[in-house]
């Protein structure tokens, strides 16, 4: 069952903690549970080095993709509108969500838990 509790923030924390390495922190979901339309933000910060591109992919718990996108920016930050990569207003659920940071050759992903409840 999901939680009475309106919305709560999912917190991932990166087990990389040399200086000098590639490495994601505070990385959370808002609104969690999702709910109606609104969107939903992934927010992320990089506290050392800068990455070349980060990205975010989210999956059903069965491991099927259903979106995925670059952040070239570096905003920090995704929106997402709930939909898959058709469009379609993915299901009531619970998602994992990967956000990978890279750097020429280093590489380094967190991975969370996101609720829908439409």
């Amino acid at each position: 069952g999901y939680s009475n509790v309106d919305s709560y923030i999912l917190t991932v924390n990166s087990d990389i903690s040399a200086p000098g390495l590639l490495r994601l922190d505070d990385i959370y979901s808002y609104p969690n549970p999702a709910r109606k339309d609104d969107p939903i933000l992934f927010n992320y910060s990089i506290p050392e080095l800068l990455p070349d591109e980060v990205k975010l992919e989210i999956f059903t718990i069965n491991g099927e993709l259903v979106y995925s996108t670059w952040d070239t920016t570096l905003s920090r930050k995704f929106e997402w509108n709930g939909r898959n990569l058709r469009d379609n207003q993915v299901a009531n659920g619970i998602y994992y969500y990967v956000i990978t940071a890279r750097r020429q050759d280093e590489e380094v992903r967190s991975v969370g838990k996101l609720a829908i409840q439409r």
